[in-house]
């Protein structure tokens, strides 16, 4: 449940950026299932910033994202 709580932080973070993709008027940027995170964007630059709010809204909640791997 902890789990769940520190995700919507970090999934609300990129949903008010306004980075990633849209469908219609909802947005699609971020796709959570169990502990992993799919992020959608149509341009590189744009996904670059998703990342970077991952791993500071990780750093901010204790939690290390591997953007190495990404």
């Amino acid at each position: 449940m902890l789990f769940n709580i520190y995700m919507n932080s970090l999934t609300v973070g990129l949903r008010y950026s306004d980075f990633g993709c849209h469908l219609g008027d909802e947005y699609i940027g971020c796709i959570v299932y169990a502990d992993d995170i799919i992020l959608l964007s149509a341009s590189l630059v744009k996904l670059q910033n998703m990342l970077d709010i991952c791993c500071i809204q990780g750093a901010s909640l204790d939690i290390q994202f591997n953007a190495d791997k990404s």
